[in-house]
């Protein structure tokens, strides 16, 4: 199971005792910050909640910026 998979797909298996939501690792902004590392073998799937208000993205966006600019990473646009 390679594909990213909504969180919905995995309501009817957790409450069916098939699957954990204990499995989770962590969240994207850990896994961007370098706090968690990412799938390790191609078992591992990366789980999405689709149903996130997309009035977050700038949060995201600004999230990653700063993190770049920590890093000493990315390129400067002139916009």
């Amino acid at each position: 199971m390679t594909d990213e998979i909504d969180s919905v797909g995995f309501i009817i298996p957790a409450n069916e005792g098939k699957w954990s939501f204990s499995k989770l690792r962590g969240e994207l902004g850990e896994l961007a910050a370098g706090k968690i590392a990412g799938r390790e073998n191609d078992e591992e799937i990366n789980f999405s909640n689709q149903q996130e208000s997309h009035a977050f993205t700038p949060l995201w966006l600004q999230n990653f910026y700063e993190i770049a600019i920590q890093e000493g990473v990315g390129t400067k646009v002139e916009i």
